[in-house]
C-alpha cells in the first residue's frame, strides 16, 4: 500500500463497440462474472472470481473502443478526502470532480481527475464486499481453494493497465509525489538516462500496478491485464482461446520491459467488429502459440506451411500520408510521401505539386529501408560507425538502401507493419514530415 492510502487498482471502464460479442468474450471466454447492468448508460459490471469487491471491470458500449477511466481503491474516506485536496493543490491534473455515491452500483463517492498524459483516473474508498464464493463464514472456517462453477479462462483478478500518453514526466511526478507510488522500473534512452520512455509504477508489492509509455497522443490505451496463477493455466488459456477461435495478438512471452516473472498472452475476438480493447493476461508463466495450415501429404506433420503477417491497412496508409502532407503544406515544403507494408510493397503514395521527380524513388526506398530493418533511416549513420570499413562502404551501396533521414518504421504493438518515407525537402524536413504522419494513425516512433 502507498503511504498515502492508495491500496490497489480497483476497476477499469472500457469502451466496446458491441456489447453482445464483448460479453461473450469477457464472460464466456475470459471467464468474468456479471454483477450488474446499467441499461441507461449501456454498461455492464463484471468481476474476476477471487475479487471480493462488487466489480472490477466495466464495459460501456460506444462508437470507439478504448478506456474511459481507471479507478483506485483507497483505505478510508478520510484518505479519499485528503488525496483529493493534495491532487488539487498539486495543479498537475485537470477536470477535477466528485462522482456521487451509487453512480457505480454498490460503490461510494469517487473523486475523478485527468492526469498529464490525458488519462482519466478516479479514487474511491467504498465498494460492497461480495466475497469470492470460497466460504469464510459459519462452518467454513477454512475456505475452499476455489469456488464451484468457474468457467472460461477464469483469471483470479484484474491486475494492471498499460497506457500511452505525452506528458510522462508530469504523470510520474503526480503518482510518486502526490499519490505515493514507487517507480519499480523505468525505460530510458542510452544517450540521455534522464529521458524516460516508459515508467512502471506500483502502490503494492507487485512488479507494477500501472505502466505508462511516452507517445505524442494523449489518453491512449494499450491493454488491461488479468492474473493467472501458473504455467498450466496459461496452457489451458491458450486452448480455450483456440477453441473459441480468438485470434492471438502476440504469443505468450515473459514480460521484457519489467523484471516481473509475468508473461503476456493477448487475445482478440475475431468478428466483424472487435468487441473491445485488447485483453492481456498476465500469468506467472507463458506458452507459445502459432497458427498453421493443414500440411500436405508431402510434408511432415510438424512442418508449418504458412504464417500470419501483420501489414498496414490501406486506410491507415492513406491517413499517414495525408498527415505528413498536411505538415509539409503548413511548413512550405514540397515532398513525395510513400507508405509500404511490412513486405516492402507500396501501400500508398502522395506527391505534392512541385515536388522533385527524382525524389519519388528516394521516398519509396526510404520507406522500404525503414520497413525492412525496423529502424529509422537516420539511425544508419550511427549504426554504420560501429562496423568495419568494408561494411560502411558496402551497405549504403545496396539497391534500395537509404542511410539518411526521412524514413521511419510503422510499428503496432511491437511489430513492424510497414514504413513511411519522405523526400523532397532537407533531410531534417523529410524526417520531421515523416514523423508528422504517425500521430494521424495513433502511432509513435
Amino acid at each position: 500500500m502507498a503511504l498515502t492510502g492508495v491500496l490497489r487498482p480497483g476497476h477499469v471502464q472500457l469502451r466496446v463497440l458491441e456489447m453482445a460479442p464483448a460479453l461473450k468474450h469477457y464472460v464466456d471466454v475470459l471467464g468474468l462474472t456479471e454483477t450488474a447492468r446499467d441499461d441507461k448508460k449501456k454498461r455492464v459490471f463484471l468481476k474476476a472470481w477471487d475479487e471480493h469487491d462488487h466489480h472490477s471491470v466495466v464495459l460501456r458500449e460506444a462508437d470507439e473502443a478504448g478506456i474511459d477511466y481507471m479507478g483506485w481503491k483507497v483505505d478510508s474516506p478520510a484518505s479519499l478526502k485528503s488525496l483529493a485536496k493534495d491532487i488539487e493543490k498539486s495543479k498537475l491534473c485537470q477536470d477535477l470532480e466528485w462522482i456521487p455515491e451509487g453512480e457505480h452500483p454498490e460503490t461510494g463517492e469517487r473523486f475523478r481527475f485527468t492526469i498529464p498524459t490525458g488519462h482519466v483516473m478516479e479514487l474511491y474508498a467504498q465498494k460492497k464486499y461480495v466475497g469470492n464464493g470460497c466460504g469464510t463464514d459459519g462452518q467454513n472456517i477454512n475456505p475452499d481453494p476455489w469456488p464451484d462453477g468457474l468457467h472460461g479462462i477464469a483469471p483470479s483478478r484484474y491486475d494492471h493497465c498499460l497506457l500511452y500518453g505525452d506528458d510522462l514526466d508530469g504523470t510520474v511526478k503526480l503518482f510518486t509525489q502526490v499519490l505515493g507510488f514507487g517507480v519499480a522500473e523505468k525505460i530510458v534512452t542510452k544517450a540521455n538516462p534522464d529521458f524516460m520512455i516508459g515508467a512502471f509504477l506500483t502502490c503494492s508489492n507487485k512488479a507494477h500496478d500501472v505502466a505508462f509509455i511516452r507517445q505524442p497522443v494523449k489518453g491512449k490505451f494499450h491493454h488491461a491485464s488479468f492474473e493467472l496463477g501458473s504455467w498450466e493455466k496459461v496452457l489451458r488459456a491458450g486452448d480455450i482461446l483456440s477453441r473459441n477461435k480468438v485470434s492471438i495478438d502476440i504469443g505468450p512471452t515473459r514480460a521484457t520491459a519489467t523484471r516481473s516473472s509475468q508473461a503476456a498472452t493477448r487475445g482478440i475476438p475475431t468478428s466483424r467488429r472487435s468487441p473491445g480493447p485488447t485483453t492481456n493476461w498476465a500469468p506467472r508463466s507463458s506458452i507459445t502459440t502459432a497458427s498453421s495450415t493443414k500440411p500436405s501429404s508431402r510434408c511432415s506433420p510438424e512442418m508449418k506451411l504458412a504464417v500470419e503477417q501483420s501489414v498496414v491497412h490501406w486506410e491507415a496508409a492513406s491517413a499517414a500520408a495525408a498527415g505528413a502532407a498536411r505538415w509539409a503544406a503548413e511548413n512550405g515544403a514540397k515532398v513525395n510521401i510513400a507508405i509500404v507494408d511490412s513486405g516492402g510493397n507500396l501501400a500508398a503514395f502522395l506527391r505534392m505539386p512541385g515536388a522533385f521527380l527524382h525524389s519519388i524513388e528516394i521516398a519509396i526506398d526510404k520507406a522500404y529501408t525503414a520497413a525492412g530493418f525496423g529502424l529509422p533511416t537516420a539511425a544508419w549513420t550511427e549504426a554504420l560507425a560501429t562496423h568495419s570499413p568494408a561494411a560502411r562502404a558496402g551497405i549504403p551501396m545496396r539497391p534500395r538502401m537509404v542511410c539518411f533521414g526521412g524514413g521511419l518504421p510503422l510499428k503496432h504493438e511491437g511489430r513492424v507493419i510497414g514504413g513511411i518515407g519522405v523526400s523532397g525537402g532537407s533531410e531534417l524536413e523529410d524526417e520531421t514530415c515523416a514523423r508528422a504522419g504517425l500521430p494521424a494513425i495513433g502511432l509513435d516512433i
